[in-house]
């Protein structure tokens, strides 16, 4: 189901490299930044998917992910 509605709406797909990745989840949940879907890629890296209207906050990930030492 989860699918269908990222394929009807829209999605962006991130993926955020560095020593604690999964601090860029926390921060985006702090943020109010709904992250649908995250996967682990290895121990350093970890892929988001955030819906398409939730897109804009895109930079401001990016400057979390900064912030926390990443590369996004």
């Amino acid at each position: 189901m989860t699918r269908w509605i990222l394929a009807l709406c829209g999605y962006v797909r991130l993926e955020v490299c560095g020593v604690h990745p999964e601090r860029v989840l926390n921060a985006c949940a702090a943020a109010g930044i709904a992250c649908t879907a995250s996967e682990p890629v290895d121990a350093y890296t970890l892929r988001i998917t955030v819906r398409a209207r939730c897109a804009d906050a895109v930079t401001e990930l990016h400057a979390i992910a900064e912030k926390d030492g990443m590369r996004s």
